[in-house]
């Protein structure tokens, strides 16, 4: 699947949108970039569109800037 410009594993994307699903559930109320960029082991060129992604797939809403 293609997210700004970056190809992912239509797996891989399930399976980011599980693990955010379950920190929701486990009480985290906020993900900012640089807690998802640890979290996830990634950096910041794939962070964003990773977030804008699962942004646009209601798992997560972005506040603010």
């Amino acid at each position: 699947m293609r997210i700004g410009g970056l190809l992912f594993a239509a797996p891989v994307l399930a399976r980011l949108k599980d693990d955010v699903r379950a920190l929701a559930a486990s009480g985290v109320a906020s993900l900012d970039v640089a807690t998802f960029k640890a979290r996830f082991d990634v950096t910041r060129k794939h962070a964003i569109p990773l977030l804008e992604y699962l942004d646009s797939e209601r798992i997560t809403r972005r506040v603010g800037n």
